[in-house]
C-alpha cells in the first residue's frame, strides 16, 4: 500500500467503479481484485454512483471521464477522492480535474498505474483527514472553553499529575487567578494555602480511586463564605484509561439561605399552629387527615397522632356528615370559604359544636393536589347562648303578639267610646247653642246686660265644645286612616293653608316665606292636616305681633335626611316644657289668650310617626318658635 503508514491497508481499501462499458468494467474489477482492493460497488452512470456513494462506505472512486457526472458532488457524497479513467481528448481530462477529480489514468489501463493512482489518492485523503481532525480538535477545545466560560458553575480539569489543563472564568473569579498562569501547574504552585485544601485532597482521591465524588465545600466570597456542591469525575481516554479529573463546583449559597429561611418559617408557623387554642388540620383530597395540631387534646381529647391518617368525616356527627361533605372548598386563589358549623365527636363519645373555616392550599411537593386547611374552634357555649336567645326571642314575640292583640282590642274599644261620646255629645251641644240663639232672638229687649253676657258665654262654650269633639274625631281618624303615599307638593299645601288664614283675617299684617318646590312622599290629606296645625299655631301665636312672619322651608340634616320646619316670630315657649308640647290636652299658654283644644300637635306627631319620621320643637319665650319634622 505504499510507504505512508497513514494510507489504508490494501485489503481494507474499498473502491467504487463507475464505468458503462461492461467489458472494461469487468477487466477493471479483476485488476482491482488482483491488486488487493475490494470493489464496494460497480455502476454504469454518475446518477447511480451518487446513490451508491450514499449507501456504501467508499475509500476511492474510479469514474469514466466520458460519463456525465459531477466529480465534486460525487466526492462530497462518498467523502472519498475521485480518479477519472482516461478520455479520448486531453482537454476532457483537464476539465475533469477542474470539476473536482483527484487525478486521472490514461488508457490503456496498466495495473501499476492503477495502483499508483489509488495509493496516491489514499495517502492524500488520509493526510487531509488528519489535518481536518487537528482543526476539529482545536475548534472543539475553543467551543468547550466558550461553553464552560458561560457556565455559572466553577469548572476545571487536571491531568494525572494534578496539573491544571483547563479552567473557566468563574474559577478565575473565585480563586483570584488567571488560567494562563494556572495551566500546567499543581495546586501548591497556583493557589494559596487556605484555598488549596478545598481542591487537592478530593481531587487526589478521585485520581487514586477512579470513581466520582460529591462533597460540600465552602469558599470565600466578596460578601462572606459561599457554599458549593463539588462534583469530581474521573476523565478517561479513548482506551478507557484514567486520564485526569474534571471538577464542577455549583454555588448553592442562595439555595442554602432559602432552605434555612424555609426551615425558620416552617418552625415559626408550626409554633403558631401548635400554640393556637383552635384545632388546625390539613386534609388531603381523599378526606384523610394529614396534620392535626395539639389543640385536639383540649377540644376533642385525642392526641394528634390518633387522628392523623383517618378520615375527618369519621369524627363528625352522622346527621352533619353529608352537609360537611357537600360543602365546597373554593380554589386557593379565591380565599377562605364561609364558616361551617357541625358536631364533632370527642374521644369520650360526647359531641361538641365546632365552627370551621376552610381554605384550599397548594401542596406541590407530594403531588397529591391541593390540601384543605381547616381552623376549628369550640362554639358549644355560643351555640347554647344562641339557642337561649332564640327561645327568648320567640317568647318575646309571643308576648308582643299578645300585647298587640290586647292593645288592638283597647284601641277599638277607645275608638268606639270616642265615636259614641262624640256622637252623643253633638246633639246636646247643638241644642245648647240653639237654645242660646232662641233666647237672644225671643227676648232681645228684655234681657239685661248681664243676661246677654251669659248667653254669649254659653254660645262660646258650645262652640269650644263642638271644636273639641271635632278634634277628638280627627285625632282618632289620624291613626286609623290608611296611608296612600304619593308625591306631595308641600310648598303648595303651605300656600293654600296661608291663603285660607288670610281670607279669615284679612286685616292681619303677616309676611309669609314659603320655599318653593318642596316635594315629599306621603299621604296628601294627612300632610295637609300637619301643615294646617303647625301653620295655624304660628298664625295664632303671632297675633300679638304688629308684623308677623311665618316661614316654611327645609334643610339637609347631619344624617342626610330632609328636615322641614315651620318658623314664626310669635309668643314662643319655655324649652323646659317642650316635652309636653305633643301630648294630648297639654297647653303651655292660657286658653283665654290663645284658644284651642290641645290636640293639634298630638295629631301632628301621630301623622309624622306614621310616615316614619319624627317631630320636635325649639323656642324662646317672646322670640318665636320653630317646629321641625321629617318624613
Amino acid at each position: 500500500m505504499g510507504e505512508s503508514g497513514s494510507a489504508l491497508p490494501r485489503g481494507r481499501a474499498r473502491v467504487m467503479l463507475v464505468e458503462d462499458e461492461s467489458a472494461t468494467a469487468a477487466a477493471l474489477r479483476k485488476s482491482l481484485a488482483r491488486l488487493g482492493y475490494q470493489v464496494a460497488a460497480s455502476v454504469p452512470s454518475g446518477e447511480e454512483a451518487l446513490t451508491a456513494a450514499r449507501r456504501h462506505r467508499v475509500d476511492v472512486v474510479l469514474m469514466d471521464a466520458r460519463l456525465q457526472g459531477d466529480a465534486k458532488e460525487l466526492r462530497e457524497a462518498a467523502d472519498a477522492p475521485v480518479i477519472y479513467l482516461g478520455a479520448a481528448e486531453p482537454e476532457a481530462l483537464d476539465g475533469a480535474r477542474e470539476g473536482g477529480s483527484h487525478g486521472s489514468i490514461a488508457r490503456p489501463f496498466e495495473e501499476k498505474d492503477l495502483r499508483a493512482a489509488i495509493e496516491t489518492a489514499l495517502r492524500d485523503s488520509a493526510a487531509r483527514r488528519e489535518r481536518e481532525a487537528e482543526g476539529t480538535g482545536e475548534s472543539r477545545e475553543r467551543h468547550l472553553q466558550e461553553v464552560i466560560d458561560h457556565s455559572p458553575a466553577l469548572v476545571y480539569m487536571k491531568d494525572l499529575q494534578g496539573r491544571y489543563t483547563l479552567a473557566n472564568r468563574e474559577f478565575e473569579r473565585v480563586f483570584r487567578t488567571r488560567r494562563a498562569d494556572l495551566r500546567g501547574k499543581v495546586d501548591r504552585e497556583a493557589l494559596p494555602l487556605e484555598l488549596r485544601d478545598a481542591l487537592q485532597a478530593d481531587d487526589e482521591r478521585v485520581l487514586r480511586e477512579g470513581t466520582p465524588l460529591q462533597a460540600r465545600v465552602q469558599l470565600p466570597g466578596d460578601e462572606g463564605p459561599h457554599d458549593y456542591v463539588a462534583l469530581r469525575f474521573p476523565l478517561l481516554d479513548a482506551a478507557g484509561r484514567l486520564d485526569g479529573v474534571y471538577g464542577v463546583f455549583t454555588d448553592i449559597t442562595e439555595m442554602t439561605r432559602a432552605e434555612a429561611a424555609l426551615r425558620q418559617t416552617e418552625a415559626r408557623y408550626r409554633m403558631i399552629a401548635e400554640s393556637s387554642t383552635d384545632v388546625i388540620t390539613l386534609t388531603a383530597a381523599d378526606g384523610v387527615l394529614r396534620y392535626v395540631s395539639p389543640a385536639s387534646r383540649r377540644l376533642l381529647g385525642y392526641e394528634p397522632s390518633e387522628l392523623v391518617g383517618i378520615s375527618g368525616l369519621a369524627i363528625i356527627h352522622p346527621d352533619d356528615a353529608d352537609r360537611v361533605r357537600a360543602t365546597p372548598t373554593p380554589p386557593p386563589q379565591e380565599g377562605i370559604a364561609p364558616p361551617i358549623t357541625f358536631r364533632a365527636r370527642k374521644k369520650s363519645g360526647e359531641y361538641v359544636w365546632v365552627e370551621a373555616s376552610l381554605r384550599a392550599i397548594e401542596e406541590p411537593i407530594s403531588g397529591e393536589g391541593p390540601l384543605v386547611l381547616a381552623v376549628a374552634r369550640d362554639v358549644t357555649e355560643r351555640r347554647r347562648v344562641e339557642e337561649e336567645v332564640l327561645r327568648l326571642n320567640q317568647e318575646l314575640e309571643r308576648r308582643v303578639d299578645e300585647k298587640t292583640r290586647l292593645l288592638s282590642v283597647a284601641n277599638r274599644e277607645l275608638e268606639s267610646v270616642v265615636q259614641t261620646v262624640s256622637h252623643d255629645l253633638r246633639a246636646p251641644i247643638r241644642g245648647i247653642s240653639q237654645l242660646a240663639d232662641a233666647l237672644r232672638e225671643d227676648y232681645p229687649l228684655s234681657l239685661p246686660p248681664e243676661g246677654s253676657s251669659l248667653v254669649d258665654r254659653i254660645q262660646a262654650a258650645s262652640r269650644q265644645l263642638s271644636d273639641l269633639v271635632n278634634e277628638l274625631m280627627s285625632f282618632a281618624q289620624s291613626r286609623k286612616v290608611e296611608l296612600r303615599k304619593a308625591p306631595v307638593d308641600l310648598s303648595a299645601l303651605a300656600e293654600d293653608v296661608l291663603a285660607a288664614l288670610r281670607r279669615a283675617e284679612p286685616e292681619r299684617d303677616m309676611e309669609a316665606r314659603v320655599t318653593p318646590g318642596l316635594v315629599a312622599q306621603g299621604d296628601a290629606p294627612l300632610l295637609r292636616l300637619v301643615l294646617e296645625n303647625l301653620i295655624g299655631n304660628a298664625w295664632k301665636f303671632t297675633r300679638g305681633r304688629k308684623h308677623a312672619i311665618i316661614e316654611f322651608g327645609s334643610v339637609l340634616g347631619a344624617n342626610g335626611e330632609v328636615e322641614y320646619h315651620v318658623r314664626d316670630n310669635g309668643a314662643g315657649f319655655d324649652m323646659a316644657a317642650a316635652g309636653r308640647l305633643f301630648e294630648p290636652f297639654q297647653r303651655l299658654h292660657p286658653s283665654r289668650d290663645y284658644p284651642g283644644t290641645g290636640l293639634g300637635l298630638s295629631s301632628v306627631r301621630r301623622i309624622v310617626e306614621r310616615h316614619g319620621g319624627r317631630v320636635w320643637a325649639e323656642g324662646r319665650v317672646g322670640e318665636g318658635a320653630t317646629f321641625h319634622f321629617t318624613l
